[in-house]
């Protein structure tokens, strides 16, 4: 059995989080018993405050926090388990992260807010083994980078049942990482705000978003998600916007699959704004832009048997470059693709549905003579159901 640190406070008043789904493969909270009316519990020996005792503490030693509002900041010297037991609140005092550990750490059942830092407002990760967040929420804080949560090169974490939360940075509002991997199960990334990123932002990176909810984010490039030589597979984003390029997602030099990217606004590429990047076995719906409402495509695409759907404008918008499209569906748009900039070109395999199910776009295609929109230079090739 691990041993077992126990830091205690007499309780302030502090909302309760609400409840949350089934933890399945997660940490189980620490069972852990704080007296009534305690002050600095330990099984052996007392601590002043929670820094105390993670100082004292070894590898993998399991510290319980009781339920209060503990001010830090707060750093783990060591990969411990860190617990709240009751509504635990560890908030900053605008010096650094609220909570800083390094690889192979765990931190459950906490709330983290107040802080301020160049690299994680609420929570700052170092390199090393997976890191593994469960049942926490990260709220109200500021950072350069990563509001929430900033992962350093060569770091990975797994957030569970987790909330990221009204954070505001200058890249990644939620979470800012680079060459390292941030995966996500049943947890929401709402309401950050940053330039780049308002969800989260990533460079040379991996996001594994299964599940994850990116909603009601924004930022002035990329609502959702900002992402530069990244992998990105899962994730929902929903209601966020972008003052300039994509409300839901961009993607530069990256490779998104199996997302869902709706209702989402920007002024170029509403649901997605892709730079030589990729997207496959994706949804994009009902996303509202001047310039692409659901994707705005430059310097190459390939859109991989995705479903573009349901814009009130242009589901596919090729600036300059080539999108290809394999598979999958542009249908029930107002106009199905378009190259705006005059400089596009659009090649359509025999796979791909441009309402041949009875799902017509308005327009499969604007281009030609009696249209502008393809403009000079442009051109569509279709070989199957697809020609305008």
């Amino acid at each position: 059995m691990l041993p077992m640190l126990t830091v205690a406070c007499i309780p302030e008043p502090v909302a309760p989080m609400p409840p949350s789904p089934p933890a399945e493969e997660a940490p189980a909270p620490l069972d852990v018993a704080c007296p009534a009316g305690a002050v600095n519990v330990r099984t052996s020996e007392g601590f002043d405050d929670l820094q105390e005792a993670l100082d004292a503490a070894s590898a993998h030693d399991a510290v319980a926090v009781c339920g209060g509002w503990h001010a830090g900041p707060f750093v783990a010297p060591v990969p411990v388990t860190i617990g709240g037991v009751g509504a635990t609140v560890l908030a900053g005092d605008g010096t650094g992260p609220v909570l800083t550990v390094p690889g192979g750490a765990i931190a459950l059942d906490l709330e983290l807010t107040e802080g301020r830092g160049a690299h994680g407002g609420g929570l700052a990760i170092g390199a090393g083994d997976e890191v593994v967040v469960a049942r926490t929420r990260l709220y109200g804080n500021v950072a350069e980078r990563g509001g929430g949560l900033h992962l350093d090169p060569g770091a990975a974490a797994w957030l569970v049942d987790c909330e990221i939360a009204g954070n505001r940075a200058v890249r990644g509002g939620g979470a800012a990482l680079e060459q390292a991997t941030l995966r996500a199960t049943r947890t929401s990334f709402v309401a950050n705000t940053a330039e780049d990123g308002g969800g989260i932002a990533c460079r040379d990176a991996a996001l594994e978003l299964g599940d994850a909810a990116l909603v009601s984010n924004v930022a002035t490039h990329g609502g959702a998600v900002y992402a530069d030589r990244c992998t990105v597979a899962g994730g929902r984003a929903d209601g966020n916007a972008a003052d300039r390029y994509g409300g839901g997602l961009v993607l530069l030099s990256s490779d998104a699959a199996d997302v869902t990217v709706r209702a989402n606004e920007a002024l170029y590429g509403g649901g997605v704004y892709a730079l030589a990047s990729s997207i496959a076995r994706a949804t994009v719906a009902a996303n509202v832009a001047p310039h692409g409402d659901g994707i705005y495509a430059v310097a190459g695409l390939v859109l991989t048997d995705t479903l573009v759907v349901d814009h009130a404008g242009v589901g596919l918008a090729v600036g300059i470059g080539r999108a290809d499209v394999v598979g999958g569906a542009v249908v029930r748009n107002d106009i199905g693709a378009e190259s705006s900039g005059g400089l596009g070109q659009i090649l359509a395999s025999d796979r791909a549905d441009w309402g041949a199910r009875g799902d017509e776009n308005g327009i499969d295609v604007a281009w030609g003579t009696e249209d502008w929109r393809f403009g000079r230079g442009a051109s569509f090739t279709c070989e199957q159901d697809c020609e305008p």
